[in-house]
């Protein structure tokens, strides 16, 4: 199974709701052009898991897949995947929503957002811990290079 796979197997593995978050919120960096914020989210969702999908790509294009991919969930994931960071989180949404009562802005997301805080940590940390457990056992630089000779070299013969 390619590194790609693993991550694909891994992000499938996690809540539609997750999917959904984590496509959105990494795909508004994303390189796929497709993967835009003005599209729908269940539309996000499958064209973030067709870019997981390494079926008739080349060895070299999985490996870029992967080192991309990889790198754009870490990113994602920065300030979710700690206890300091989701006090960051609830400080700058408690500083948003203070804005917003001064002004005319909707305050229902963000006391949403507010409300659900508690249960969402506990669970984002438990889907950065299981990325980082995935990282650090499949997805490490030295397993990306061995898969990719181990391909190589099997195509070449």
């Amino acid at each position: 199974m390619s590194p790609l796979d693993k991550i694909k197997t891994w992000f499938i593995g996690l809540t539609a709701e997750f999917q959904i978050d984590i496509a959105a919120l990494a795909g508004y960096f994303h390189l796929d052009k497709r993967i835009s914020n003005e599209i729908g989210s269940e539309t996000k969702l499958q064209l973030f898991i067709e870019f997981l999908d390494s079926n008739g790509l080349e060895a070299k294009e999985i490996v870029k897949r992967t080192l991309y991919i990889s790198k754009l969930i870490d990113f994602t994931f920065n300030g979710r995947d700690t206890e300091d960071g989701w006090r960051e989180t609830l400080d700058r949404l408690l500083a948003l929503r203070a804005k917003a009562a001064e002004s005319t802005m909707d305050l229902e997301f963000i006391d949403s957002q507010l409300n659900q805080l508690p249960e969402r940590k506990e669970t984002w940390l438990a889907i950065c811990a299981s990325w980082n457990q995935l990282k650090n056992n499949f997805i490490t630089d030295k397993k990306i290079i061995d898969w990719y000779w181990s391909e190589t070299l099997k195509n070449k013969t």
